[in-house]
């Protein structure tokens, strides 16, 4: 009797209850922690990781939209203040040619001038023929009208022009009313000036030369 109840007393090996001792339970301790510590980690490398990349993008955006309103603010001050110059220049323009026209007009309201832009009028080409053509028809058509014809030809008098002109396209020209005003900027229309972009530079220097013309 007594030998089986002290069997049945003692527990089976499957009910036993596993126990670690106190070194193993501190390793897996650790384990666990640093397991738990390397988890939070990643999630906080995540967090960061996101906050910087939308942090950036955001910032970027607004740096482009500053950029982009600053520029806009620089393109309307340049913009208006070349505005500006341009009126003004083309307000100085128009007192300067009224001005020349009250130097020129004469006590007789009745009489007529005309401006004539040639800066080549001495070459004897057909282009000058058409020149010299419309001058004898304006002279026939209006009695003593007084023709001004802007050149660039500086070395030839006027007695030189006129006479080229009568004898190569055998015209007859009521020199007396006729006056040349000479252009010293006649060079800047020239292609040899321009060896690159020559249609460019040729345009360019046109505008020289015409604005030399309504100044003289």
């Amino acid at each position: 009797i007594t030998s089986s109840s002290s069997t049945s007393s003692v527990p089976s090996s499957s009910s036993r209850i596993k126990f670690y001792p106190a070194a193993a339970a501190r390793k897996q301790t650790r384990k666990i922690n640093k397991y738990v510590e390397f988890q939070l980690e990643k999630v906080k490398f995540c967090i960061f990781l996101d906050q910087e990349v939308f942090g950036n993008v955001f910032s970027v955006k607004t740096s482009k939209m500053i950029c982009l309103c600053s520029l806009i603010y620089v393109l309307l001050f340049i913009g208006s203040f070349c505005l500006i110059g341009l009126l003004t220049v083309f307000l100085l323009l128009r007192l300067l040619i009224r001005n020349q026209k009250n130097k020129r007009r004469c006590n007789n309201d009745n009489d007529k001038y005309v401006a004539l832009f040639h800066p080549y009028c001495n070459a004897g080409g057909g282009g000058e023929r058409v020149l010299w053509c419309a001058v004898r028809a304006l002279q026939n058509k209006y009695d003593g009208i007084k023709l001004y014809i802007y050149t660039g030809d500086l070395e030839a008098t006027k007695k030189e022009i006129l006479d080229k002109a009568e004898r190569t396209f055998n015209l007859s020209l009521d020199t007396k009313n006729i006056n040349f005003v000479y252009l010293k900027r006649r060079k800047w229309v020239e292609a040899s000036r321009y060896p690159y972009f020559t249609l460019l530079g040729q345009s360019i220097g046109s505008m020289v030369l015409a604005m030399e013309a309504l100044l003289n």
